[in-house]
């Protein structure tokens, strides 16, 4: 049976509207999407077992033994809520999470987040084989979104 990493409950939850710019690699869109799209890497030959309402089930299964709602767990309807400016970079051959989520995420958000689709890194080796793109992409992004509207709100200030 699959059971997806529940969020974690014990720790003080971030506020997204306190957020000021966020990157996210190879994020996923909802917890139910992940669930059915990831089991294909998890279970790997036998996911041919379970359809995709044994895998809703098994969310649903872990979210009542987590005590937590697994429709909560959506990243779209927080990207449609955060005015934070989104970095989301992801594989587009990402074998455990589809690039479709992050696409879905931009989608939601088309305003405020840029969307960088990198070719030949697997969901396991982005970091080794895109750091450089990785470290570059995000340091411009806070630069952007942090530095230039913190030093935009000093000006304003003196």
């Amino acid at each position: 049976m699959f059971f997806p990493i529940p969020p974690i409950r014990f720790l003080e939850p971030p506020r997204p509207k306190d957020w000021r710019a966020i990157v996210s690699i190879e994020p996923y869109s909802s917890l139910r999407e992940i669930a059915r799209d990831g089991a294909r890497f998890v279970l790997g030959p036998g996911r041919y077992l379970f359809s995709d309402d044994d895998i809703r089930r098994c969310v649903d299964a872990a979210g009542r033994l987590a005590h937590f709602d697994p429709d909560d767990v959506n990243v779209v309807r927080a990207i449609e809520h955060t005015r934070a400016p989104v970095l989301l970079i992801h594989s587009r051959t990402d074998e455990f999470i589809p690039w479709l989520h992050s696409q879905r995420l931009h989608d939601a958000a088309p305003d405020h987040s840029k969307l960088i689709l990198l070719d030949g890194n697997s969901h396991f080796d982005i970091w080794l084989k895109s750091f450089e793109l990785i470290n570059r992409e995000s340091l411009a992004w806070f630069e952007k979104n942090l530095l230039a509207a913190d030093k935009r709100g000093n000006e304003r200030s003196e």
